[in-house]
């Protein structure tokens, strides 16, 4: 029989859709620590906001927030990407 954590884990990796929230909803609670770690910025006051940004082409952006970036107001925009993917600076125009 199954625990619930290795239900909760099957689940996940069984649903795409699932897993891909629950990895962008852990990526949420360490937002600060990727932005100060990965990308050598200090943010403030994150406000996540509306992912899914209206263009010809529809796009679903995987984390957005408005912060401060040393006391200046901007917008953090963090994709996930699972696997090495060669094109993805090509992709992030995209959004834009």
């Amino acid at each position: 029989m199954l625990g619930q954590n290795q239900k909760t884990t099957n689940l996940c990796y069984n649903n795409p859709m699932k897993k891909d929230i629950t990895t962008k909803d852990t990526i949420k609670t360490i937002t600060q620590d990727i932005a100060k770690y990965i990308l050598e910025i200090e943010v403030t006051d994150i406000e996540f906001v509306e992912q899914e940004l209206k263009r010809i082409e529809r796009r679903e952006a995987d984390i957005v927030a408005h912060c401060k970036v040393n006391g200046i107001e901007a917008i953090l925009h963090l994709e996930i990407q699972n696997d090495n993917d060669k094109t993805m600076h090509r992709r992030m125009l995209r959004y834009y």
